[in-house]
């Protein structure tokens, strides 16, 4: 196990002017759940302890909004508030100290695999099963999967999100069909096996030793498969593998792709046929983990849509590095603030008005079909969520 310095910890601030950009352009802000400011005054005058107890840190999305006109952050350096949320995390639950307003169970699209005990150590290796994903493919004589090569395709853990969320199976279940079917399409045959769960939400939410494991894991069995690429279409699996993994694991250097980076890149998109007439208009509801906190890949998604001439896209108003990004909450409660939040971003959606939202989480088709359900707004103004894999497939094959 890993303790974090709270010197470490302290150091990371130095960057804060105190300006209060961060708190202007927080989503949990604006509802008073949450105060980034709050958080940095806290640890520069009395020191992490203070803040975990004085802050409710896990209400913080960790989405790095608030860093978009931060002085203090340039990119991957400088000043990171989602970083420094994940390590205050770490340092109370190895500190064991229980944070302000914790909530012990886990929110909408959270699937921690540890216990819901803050306090309880990490699961052992052997007691997390594999995430099953071959069986996507197993009545798909069509689609062809391989089991070693050299490029394979990282479904994520979309099993433990339609295991917990069967609800919202129609929305979700066709993502690693698809993803495989487009690229067949450009003569690729995807290596997809059996691994560990992803570890994406042990990792923000502070659970780096369960994190590791994990990460060492996955490593060393795609490293066993041959495999040098990694294609993805999640936006969490984007940000783990490329950045997070290789935080933790020396040897994790693989060539990570988004499926529309990895189109763009080698030039594939020219073997992608749009042959039929359509009129759909569609927004894009970027993430974090693919933008801000990832390789901000934006422009791709959108060039190849673009390519089906009947598709126009209307950008929402907070969109690439200003998204409104409110999918990735840890342990999040269910209250008016929340749904005061919520009903925030889906006026802003039906405001653009679109056929078609798009994105490339599954947690926020979660979290977007969640808050309508509970939303008080006019049911029949929202706009159909979809995979970006499921758009462009069904594009390509008139579905």
């Amino acid at each position: 196990m890993v303790t974090i310095d709270s010197k470490c910890v302290q150091q990371l601030v130095i960057f804060c002017k105190n300006c209060g950009q961060c708190s202007l352009s927080c989503p949990t802000h604006f509802v008073g759940l949450f105060n980034p400011l709050g958080v940095l005054r806290d640890i520069q005058m009395e020191g992490p302890e203070a803040a975990i107890l004085n802050q409710p840190i896990f209400n913080c999305f960790t989405c790095n909004r608030c860093m978009v006109n931060c002085p203090g952050s340039n990119g991957h350096e400088g000043m990171s508030f989602g970083e420094l949320i994940r390590d205050l995390r770490t340092y109370a639950y190895e500190n064991q100290i229980l944070p302000k307003d914790y909530i012990e169970f886990p929110g909408i699209a959270t699937i921690l695999t540890h216990s819901s005990d803050f306090k309880e150590s990490a699961t052992k290796l052997e007691n997390i099963p594999d995430v099953d994903v071959v069986s996507y493919f197993s009545k798909s004589n069509h689609l062809k999967i391989a089991s070693k090569g050299e490029i394979a395709y990282f479904p994520g853990d979309l099993p433990l999100y339609l295991q917990k969320y069967p609800q919202y199976s129609p929305e979700l279940i066709e993502i690693p069909t698809s993803v495989v079917k487009i690229l067949n399409q450009v003569g690729i045959s995807p290596v997809v096996i059996n691994i560990k769960p992803l570890g994406h939400d042990d990792y923000w939410a502070g659970f780096s030793d369960q994190f590791k494991i994990l990460a060492e894991e996955n490593v060393k069995i795609y490293r066993t498969a041959g495999i040098k690429q990694i294609i993805v279409e999640s936006a969490e699996a984007y940000r783990t593998w490329k950045f997070d993994y290789p935080s933790v694991v020396s040897d994790c250097d693989f060539e990570v792709y988004h499926l529309s980076e990895y189109l763009e890149k080698f030039n594939l998109i020219h073997k992608l046929i749009f042959d039929f007439d359509i009129d759909v208009k569609i927004t894009i509801m970027d993430s974090s983990r693919l933008g801000r906190l990832g390789g901000k890949v934006y422009e791709p998604l959108r060039k190849i849509l673009k390519h089906s001439q009947g598709i126009s896209i209307h950008e929402l108003e907070s969109n690439r590095d200003d998204a409104y990004d409110c999918a990735i909450s840890i342990h999040f409660p269910e209250n008016q603030e929340v749904k005061k939040m919520q009903n925030q971003r889906l006026r802003e959606i039906i405001d653009v008005g679109v056929d078609y939202v798009v994105t490339t989480s599954p947690k926020q088709i979660i979290h977007y079909l969640h808050a309508i359900r509970n939303s008080d707004l006019e049911q029949s103004s929202f706009p159909i969520i979809q995979d970006w894999a499921v758009m462009l497939n069904r594009l390509l094959y008139k579905q």
